[in-house]
C-alpha cells in the first residue's frame, strides 16, 4: 500500500474506508468479466477453427480453461457472490444475477481439472508466463481451501510435489 492519508486511487484502502466506486475495485470487477469474456470467446470459436494445429488448440483450450478458474477465484475472493458466465456472448447486454460463491467455485475448479491434463509442465524460455500444470493446480489447492475440501487440498498440493517443481535455492536467481 501507498502511505496512508495520501491522494491518488488507493486512500480509502489504505484508510479501510472501502466504497464501491473506489477504482481498485472497479478496475478488478472490470478486468476479471473482460478475460472472462476472452476466455468464453476462445472456449467458443476455436475448437471449429481450421487455422490452428491440434497441439496448440488444445494447449490455447486448456489456458483459457485455466483462465476462467483464476479469474473466477479472483473475483469470489474480493466479492464473494459473483455472476457467472459461461459462455462467450452471455450477459453482455444483460445484468445476470450473482451465483453463490461456492457454485462459482466449484464451477472455475472443473474448469482448471479438465485443463490440467492438457497444459504442460513447463516453456521454454519464450513462452514464460503461461499457465502450466503447477500453476492450474495450486489455483486448485486454492480453491479446495476456501471450500474447506481437504482431499482435493492434499490431491491438488500432492501434484505440484510429485510433478517436478522445486524452489530456487537462491532467492537473488529469482530476480
Amino acid at each position: 500500500f501507498a502511505p496512508t492519508g495520501g491522494s491518488g486511487y488507493y486512500p480509502n484502502l489504505n484508510n479501510f474506508n472501502w466504497q464501491p466506486q473506489d477504482y481498485s475495485f472497479n478496475i478488478n470487477w472490470r478486468d476479471a468479466y473482460k478475460g472472462i469474456s476472452y476466455c468464453n470467446y476462445i472456449l467458443q470459436y476455436l475448437p471449429a477453427s481450421t487455422k490452428v494445429g491440434d497441439a496448440i488448440k488444445k494447449r490455447v483450450l486448456a489456458e483459457a480453461k485455466t483462465g476462467l478458474g483464476l479469474f473466477y477465484r479472483d473475483l469470489v475472493e474480493l466479492f464473494g457472490d459473483v455472476p457467472l458466465i459461461k459462455s462467450f456472448g452471455e450477459g453482455i447486454t444483460a445484468s445476470p444475477a450473482r451465483t453463490p460463491a461456492n457454485d462459482v467455485l466449484t464451477y472455475a475448479a472443473e474448469q482448471l481439472e479438465a485443463a490440467i491434463p492438457d497444459l504442460p509442465v513447463s516453456y521454454s524460455s519464450g513462452d514464460n508466463g503461461r499457465f502450466t500444470k503447477g500453476a492450474a493446480n495450486a489455483l486448485l489447492v486454492k480453491i479446495y481451501l476456501y471450500q474447506k475440501n481437504w482431499d482435493g487440498v492434499i490431491a491438488a498440493a500432492n501434484s505440484i510435489i510429485g510433478g517436478g517443481y522445486q524452489l530456487d535455492p537462491s532467492y537473488a536467481n529469482l530476480f
